[in-house]
């Protein structure tokens, strides 16, 4: 698994994750030079974003959301926040980062395990030490995602879509009367990526279809060669012993 970014010159950086570790490589003159190990803690993946700064973001294998920065040539991890308190008993859920208007959100739930409730809230990169409420005493997170429509934030809640205002509020738009051009315009935009989802989904199990045959053609083929190599080894073992044979007729 790798993932690209560039430096200010355009100079490209490539990320190259292998089990728990990221190592960093950059492409100058049509060759690649490592410039070593970067994070040793990633629990399954990572992404990268590109905004007024470059962003590194992962969960660690300690259970943390981690988030580096790229400074000069390297990357410096500036945000380590537990997703658990077991002195609270609240656990971090959900989190989605977001890119929206050249700023990078990181979005996530509050559980907290004593009543049940959920609270979201959103940490920007910008401010990596202010975490900001948008909603409290959620009964449940299902379906929880977030999203950028028209150049704002949408998040979809319990099957319910709503937008962030300018004022960060959760703005509820599903069926809001005397909507707004932008909610509608919002609306539209989320009907039109459920549309591409389920297109997509109907794409990928269409390739998986063409995978499966591929994979099975190509298991087909790989035993006809394995079979054709076996009868030539046996032809060219016989004709050795023909040839052997035949030297000993000669030289009777």
């Amino acid at each position: 698994m790798y993932k690209i970014l560039a430096f200010e010159n355009g100079q490209p950086i490539i990320l190259f994750l292998d089990s728990q570790k990221v190592y960093m490589y950059t492409a100058n003159g049509g060759r690649i030079f490592s410039k070593g190990l970067l994070f040793n803690d990633v629990k399954k993946d990572f992404d990268v974003f590109s905004c007024k700064e470059k962003y590194v973001y992962y969960i660690s294998t300690d259970n943390k959301i981690k988030l580096a920065v790229l400074n000069r040539d390297r990357f410096t991890e500036f945000l380590s926040i537990p997703m658990e308190d077991k002195e609270h008993n609240v656990e971090i859920v959900n989190v989605s980062p977001l890119m929206c208007q050249n700023e990078l959100y990181i979005f996530y739930c509050n559980h907290n395990q004593n009543d049940g409730k959920y609270e979201i809230y959103y940490i920007l990169s910008s401010s990596p030490n202010r975490s900001c409420l948008i909603e409290r005493n959620i009964d449940t997170n299902k379906g929880f995602d977030v999203f950028q429509a028209n150049d704002k934030i949408g998040l979809v809640l319990n099957s319910n879509h709503y937008y962030l205002s300018k004022d960060k509020q959760l703005i509820h738009i599903n069926g809001a009367p005397n909507a707004s051009p932008e909610i509608s315009a919002m609306e539209k935009n989320i009907a039109e990526l459920k549309s591409s989802l389920s297109d997509k989904s109907n794409q990928l199990i269409e390739i998986q279809k063409q995978l499966y045959d591929k994979n099975n053609e190509i298991s087909n083929l790989k035993a006809t060669q394995k079979h054709i190599t076996e009868q030539y080894n046996e032809l060219a073992e016989y004709a050795g012993k023909l040839q052997e044979e035949l030297r000993k007729m000669r030289y009777m």
